[in-house]
């Protein structure tokens, strides 16, 4: 063996007979050695990778992403630098090397496109109800899908009934740790306290999903990971009876494929031909969980990446709220202390997630 194919650890199989093949890449150019690679072979590798890219920009159909992009006149310079904007995007932070102001300016252009209130505040200083609905945001840095769960876990542990306390023991931490002659700090850190179910009501807290047939895959996934339950899973487990006949209840042209035909129920809420989410089957369907007792969480649609759809959320909308509010879901009490009915924090029994991802930027326009 060469010393520029020494490894590690050998291969099973060659590499070319298991990869899929890419044309014009010899995937042998691109093997990475323990002893690095000489710069000839750097050399051939980037000159096959760029002219495969060029191909692909100009040749490239099928999703919307833009190719149209000048960074070498802007941005290369910034390259040879290694910027980190390392956590809260209004908080200086101790690794000065990163552009957050640069970052704020990007979201409060969207924080005000998207009519929040901004700027961001969270001043202890102020009373609480002063700044409690100022938005908070950061910039993705792995694209959609990373914006996608963190949504789904806010709206997880808050239709769940988690609160998010700060330690109170933190500062009597602190004054011990120190007595031991050593002066100590203790940061402020968050606690979470998980409301109870009332007996009459054993689902209060336990979110159900619903999403259209056309929801990006990373949704579905993301459920998964977060462990959310979607309504099929539910109506399943508890053999519980689908509110939705075939055909009167679907859209038309709706393939039979996406109904479980053992139990009626659909796979996900139906979508029209173009997409879009089927508003009256998603009415009935939150309607027949809202009547269980269960909070929905609605994930709708602003592009979505094969059709291009955009569900109608404002109609949507419109008609869940009767709904939510006929089961007293619109506005509830989530109670700190089961054994003391002062503490508690007023929410709504409903999350409504949009999945912006193709869409949300110029659709205001």
């Amino acid at each position: 063996m060469s010393k520029s194919n020494v490894r590690a650890t050998p291969p099973t199989k060659d590499p070319d007979q298991v990869y899929p093949l890419v044309p014009g890449i010899n995937f042998k150019d691109f093997e990475l050695s323990s002893e690095g690679l000489p710069q000839e072979q750097i050399n051939k590798a980037l000159a096959e990778l760029l002219n495969y890219e060029s191909v692909q920009k100009a040749s490239f159909l099928g999703y919307q992403a833009n190719q149209k992009l000048d960074y070498d006149s802007d941005l290369h310079q910034y390259l040879n630098y290694h910027i980190n904007n390392i956590g809260d995007p209004f908080q200086s932070g101790n690794f000065t090397v990163n552009s957050k102001f640069v970052e704020r300016a990007v979201l409060d252009y969207f924080a005000s496109l998207w009519n929040a209130r901004w700027p961001h505040e969270n001043d202890p200083q102020l009373p609480y109800e002063e700044w409690k609905d100022s938005y908070w945001g950061y910039v993705l840095s792995m694209g959609s899908s990373e914006g996608n769960v963190y949504g789904l876990w806010n709206a997880r542990d808050y239709l769940s009934g988690k609160f998010l306390l700060e330690d109170p023991e933190v500062e009597h931490i602190a004054e011990e740790a120190s007595k031991t002659g050593r002066a100590a700090s203790v940061q402020r850190r968050l606690i979470y306290y998980q409301a109870y179910a009332a007996q009459d009501n054993p689902n209060e807290y336990s979110p159900v999903a619903f999403y259209s047939q056309d929801t990006h895959y990373s949704i579905i996934k993301f459920m998964r990971v977060l462990n959310i339950s979607t309504f099929y899973e539910i109506a399943v487990d508890k053999k519980l009876p689908t509110p939705l006949k075939y055909p009167e209840d679907y859209p038309p042209n709706f393939s039979k494929q996406y109904i479980d035909q053992s139990n009626g129920w659909p796979f996900e809420v139906p979508s029209n031909e173009d997409g879009s989410i089927y508003i009256p089957a998603l009415a009935k369907l939150v309607d027949k969980f809202a009547y269980w007792g269960y909070p929905p969480l609605v994930s709708f649609n602003y592009g979505t990446t094969f059709k291009g759809a955009f569900d109608n959320v404002k109609a949507a909308v419109d008609t869940l709220v009767p709904i939510l509010q006929g089961y007293d879901l619109y506005k509830r009490k989530v109670y700190y202390d089961p054994n003391d009915k002062t503490k508690f924090d007023i929410r709504n029994g409903f999350w409504f997630h949009v999945d912006g991802a193709l869409g949300a930027a110029y659709m205001p326009y």
